[in-house]
């Protein structure tokens, strides 16, 4: 990691004056182009293996980076905040320490699975949630967990839809380079579903010019002028913070400064905050905290703070966001409750056929593939529950249930009869594997998907 750099102070602002901050600080003045403005903050804390090989540069110290974050968001005052690598454990006291000085919500805890390492809460009592271990998306102001797009990514993704904007949606991830065109291609087919501005964070793992964002820079947005043999072949819809290199925004180049800190192997640009291009204006500015001495006189981390500003220019639809987007979702349905016609389900990812038995080998480390892998391959990135609502006219089928009979399987049975074959089934398994068919914000179908 370059030490020489001078601490770059800033922030990737999204500053939404909409919605006046918590606290005593004054509303900030409207950004010269009208545009409403909001303040973004996502940052990659390496909440664990903070003592492996190479990370001699980083404090050992579990808990300092919270302190030291507290510092800054109290300071920059942003009104979303996304985190990545981070304990549930870390995210209580980060939010416990703002309470004092700039409140927060938690809105979103996306669980990777449970970590051993993560340390016990620093205050109350010690539970097993405090091993949640993933990515986290606070904000200022209320916001309600939406279920994200399925990407086939192997780590969740977290999104929230946000008080302070009408429409507004803000989204966390943490993925690999090589699954950046699906996390795209999810994306693009979700935001359609689901309009209104979206703010997109994380960490990618990939360079700025890296064809595995193709599908997320917007098309506007060419490759920079320091690779004129590379031509762009960016088909997606979102802008990137300074991406601009002229006055009037005229010229978008992708870029930006490193925010991954690699010792001596050099420092790359890998995190990004993208906001689509059908609600935000392309200039946006970007800068990147280095807190490499801020830690004990270590780095808090092996990435920099990313913040960055970006002006939404066109509103989102008056009608509230429902909790999920049109279309078909497979799921694992946990419980029903008739009355209130909910569903609660957690999001899976089932490849079928080739795909499924490709992936099912790779997982089992069995080369070459062989059919007997699995035909069907459920990978289970999202350990989130969120409640959907069920419409009236709904139907639910099941194959092969024990206690459901019918003439031809698959078996239609009322939703009475679904909530108890839901509760037997989640008593011994984390669920029944489904697929339900979304329309208007409400499940018209629960199909049971059966793996013999």
């Amino acid at each position: 990691m370059n030490r020489l750099a001078a601490r770059r102070l800033g922030a990737l602002v999204l500053t939404l004056t909409m919605l006046a901050p918590v606290g005593c600080r004054e509303t900030p003045e409207p950004p010269p182009n009208g545009g409403v403005a909001v303040k973004v903050l996502t940052y990659n804390t390496r909440g664990l293996l903070r003592e492996s090989k190479g990370a001699d540069h980083i404090d050992s110290d579990r808990w300092r980076f919270v302190d030291v974050l507290v510092g800054r968001i109290s300071t920059e005052r942003p009104q979303i905040v996304m985190l990545q690598e981070i304990c549930a454990s870390q995210v209580d006291e980060l939010a416990h320490q703002l309470s004092t000085r700039y409140p927060m919500s938690i809105a979103a805890m996306v669980d990777d699975g449970p970590q051993k390492g993560c340390p016990a809460p620093r205050r109350g009592q010690s539970d097993p949630t405090h091993q949640r271990f993933g990515k986290a998306i606070l904000t200022v102001g209320a916001a309600a967990p939406i279920v994200p797009p399925q990407t086939g990514a192997a780590h969740g993704i977290g999104c929230v839809r946000w008080s302070g904007y009408p429409g507004f949606k803000a989204c966390v991830l943490h993925t690999a380079p090589e699954e950046g065109p699906g996390v795209g291609e999810a994306f693009a087919g979700w935001q359609a579903a689901l309009p209104g501005p979206l703010v997109l964070g994380g960490d990618f793992n990939a360079v700025p010019t890296s064809r595995s964002l193709d599908r997320l820079y917007s098309r506007r947005v060419p490759m920079p002028p320091a690779e004129p043999d590379n031509p762009s072949l960016a088909f997606g819809f979102m802008y990137e913070a300074a991406m601009c290199i002229d006055d009037d925004c005229e010229h978008l180049v992708r870029a930006g400064e490193a925010t991954y800190a690699r010792s001596l192997l050099g420092d790359l640009k890998i995190d990004y905050i993208f906001a689509d291009d059908q609600h935000f204006a392309p200039r946006a500015e970007a800068r990147v905290e280095d807190t490499s001495d801020d830690c004990g006189g270590k780095g808090c981390s092996d990435h920099r703070m990313l913040w960055g500003e970006f002006h939404v220019e066109k509103a989102a639809p008056d009608a509230d966001l429902p909790a999920v987007a049109d279309g078909q979702l497979d799921v694992r349905a946990i419980r029903l409750d008739p009355a209130r016609r909910i569903v609660t389900v957690n999001p899976v990812y089932v490849p079928r056929g080739a795909e499924a038995i490709a992936q099912a080998c790779e997982a089992d480390n069995v080369k070459p593939d062989a059919e007997w892998c699995n035909d069907y391959y459920v990978r289970d990135a999202d350990r989130n529950l969120y409640d959907v609502p069920i419409a009236p006219e709904a139907t639910v089928k099941l194959y092969f249930t024990p206690g459901v009979t019918c003439a031809e399987e698959p078996c239609t049975v009322g939703l009475d009869q679904a909530a108890e074959v839901l509760a037997e089934w989640s008593s011994r398994a984390p669920g029944l594997l489904g697929t339900i068919v979304v329309r208007n914000g409400q499940v018209v179908a629960l199909n049971h998907i059966y793996t013999p």
